[in-house]
């Protein structure tokens, strides 16, 4: 479900239908393209997933498990790391809260204390949160280089922290050979799920962009895994789809109530010394403003 119709029910729910309608107008553009998605795709999985959550589950609450730092690959479903992460470790299939990042980030850590956490992330959502959430949070573009760096440096400066480092890779847009070849003359990479729908590439090419996606942030995580201690898990907000048929209609991208979107990894890496945990009050945030935050929701395709 996109960001506009997520938007609008968020506010719905909270505060009713008229003020939804009144606060919500900015979101939700009710324009005939996106009347027919919302009718074709996301309703359906709107009324999909109390089906869904009774066969499954509502999903793992990652602050029950037991770890240092948690590093976060966004969109890097189960299967995929399964076969293709150069990580190895005790690896685990769970069940997340969401099908996209801000349900994750709200049903994990919405209304929680976690003040013995330092969080790096690229993912706007944590922004959501009530800023004496965290101990501090680092919220910074989608640079998967900048986003290392930081959290090295975090890590040096709070030892006694708990550490998550967010990494918006392999979320689209991919930033691989293959989106770089198919780019057009304006764009330095290209749309790749828009294509395959368009039926410019084939699902076979979109599923080899996908995976170069999946190395470009491995590559980035095994230099930062060097420099830390404790236990640290390797995750995922939620999957993604790559051509999966449901309700006969062809699924990319997430926000589906899909398996896909669904299940993620959990890999548990070999861990030495442990880190001793503190609670301290809270830095609260150092975040971007609400122009670049709309700049950033509008590159990940969420407005």
């Amino acid at each position: 479900m996109n960001w506009q119709l997520k938007r609008f029910i968020e506010v719905m729910s909270e505060e009713g239908l008229l003020t939804g309608l009144r606060k919500s107008y900015q979101y939700v553009k009710l324009d005939v393209f996106k009347m027919n998605r919302a009718l074709r795709y996301e309703v359906p999985d709107m009324f999909y997933r109390p089906l869904f959550e009774r066969k499954y589950g509502t999903g793992i609450d990652v602050l029950d498990r037991d770890w240092d730092n948690l590093i976060v690959l966004d969109a890097y479903r189960y299967d995929y790391f399964k076969r293709h992460s150069r990580f190895e470790g005790e690896l685990f299939r769970e069940l997340t809260k969401g099908n996209w990042s801000l349900e994750w980030v709200l049903g994990n850590f919405r209304g929680r204390d976690l003040t013995d956490t330092v969080c790096v992330s690229g993912n706007v959502f944590y922004e959501r949160l009530e800023p004496d959430t965290l101990f501090l949070l680092k919220s910074l573009g989608r640079d998967p280089q900048e986003i290392t760096q930081t959290a090295l440096r975090m890590n040096e400066k709070y030892p006694n922290k708990r550490l998550i480092v967010h990494y918006m890779t392999p979320h689209t847009p991919h930033r691989g050979q293959i989106a770089k070849d198919l780019a057009g003359p304006d764009e330095e990479f290209a749309d790749i799920f828009q294509l395959y729908l368009n039926g410019d590439i084939s699902k076979e090419k979109m599923r080899q962009s996908y995976v170069e996606n999946v190395n470009i942030a491995e590559s980035y995580v095994e230099s930062l895994l060097e420099e830390l201690e404790g236990k640290t898990v390797l995750t995922s907000d939620h999957g993604e789809n790559l051509g999966e048929v449901q309700f006969g209609l062809p699924r990319v991208n997430h926000g589906h109530e899909t398996v896909e979107c669904r299940f993620v990894p959990w890999l548990q890496l070999p861990s030495g010394e442990r880190k001793e945990i503190k609670k301290e009050e809270s830095k609260g945030f150092d975040y971007s403003d609400d122009g670049v935050m709309r700049e950033r929701l509008e590159a990940l395709g969420y407005m």
